[in-house]
């Protein structure tokens, strides 16, 4: 499905439409991305806090406890180290701001999703990389949500490290059913399957960092990047925001 840095062109329309209306009526209140509470002006002028403009106190107060403790874990894709770096561990308030951020358009958390991220991409990389490459969504998904969250993602990480975002890969939907009965390893190949590279000549050769949102098990990451080294890529590392411990 094409998208302009991750976003529908319905998604982007609603957007508009909806801007204009508060110009044309002045409205003039703003809600928490998280809670939906009303921000009020005089709280985001006083306080010092995170996410002013986004985020209502009681969700600030929340957002600072939540525990920023990276973690690198090693997949090991055809003989070879795909490192994978996140920076949350998935527990605590962080899921409930994640859910939102997700499938809840709350896309102002993104920049603060993502600033944990750039010192390990900055400095403990072990080598460099050319493009970054966001795990793909299905079709279906994106049209429910108006967006692909993964390419939002790798756009703001972008916009920080000046590297280029080229979206490689695509997804089929797999059926809840048909994965009834099946077994870890099966259950893999039917990932690996709806996983397809659809521009193999733009990564020949080239080093590519994945970005995900949440690392579970680690099998989407590792069947993303088998396809991409299938296809030529010289190398993959892998970024993500949490990871389930």
């Amino acid at each position: 499905m094409r998208t302009f840095r991750g976003y529908t062109l319905s998604f982007l329309l609603a957007s508009f439409a909806s801007f204009v209306l508060d110009m044309i009526y002045f409205n003039e209140q703003h809600r928490c991305v998280l809670c939906g509470r009303t921000l009020y002006r005089e709280h985001q002028k006083e306080d010092n806090l995170i996410l002013l403009d986004k985020v209502c106190l009681f969700c600030q107060l929340k957002l600072l406890q939540v525990d920023i403790l990276p973690a690198r874990r090693s997949l090991v894709v055809q003989g070879r180290q795909v490192p994978v770096f996140a920076a949350f561990p998935y527990h605590g308030f962080l899921p409930e701001v994640i859910r939102s951020w997700k499938y809840d358009s709350a896309l102002g958390l993104t920049d603060w999703l993502v600033s944990p991220l750039l010192p390990f991409i900055e400095k403990q990389l072990p080598c460099s990389f050319d493009m970054i490459v966001p795990v793909p969504t299905t079709n279906q998904r994106i049209t429910a949500r108006g967006y692909q969250q993964t390419e939002v993602l790798a756009y703001a990480l972008s916009k920080k490290i000046r590297r280029p975002v080229v979206s490689l890969l695509s997804k089929q939907s797999i059926q809840a059913e048909s994965q009834t009965g099946k077994n870890k390893a099966e259950r893999m190949d039917a990932i690996q399957h709806a996983i397809q590279v659809v521009f193999p000549e733009r990564l020949q050769k080239r080093r590519l960092l994945l970005v995900d949102d949440v690392v579970t098990t680690g099998s989407t990451m590792a069947a993303c990047a088998k396809e991409l080294l299938n296809v030529g890529a010289q190398s993959v590392m892998g970024v993500a925001i949490a990871y389930v411990p």
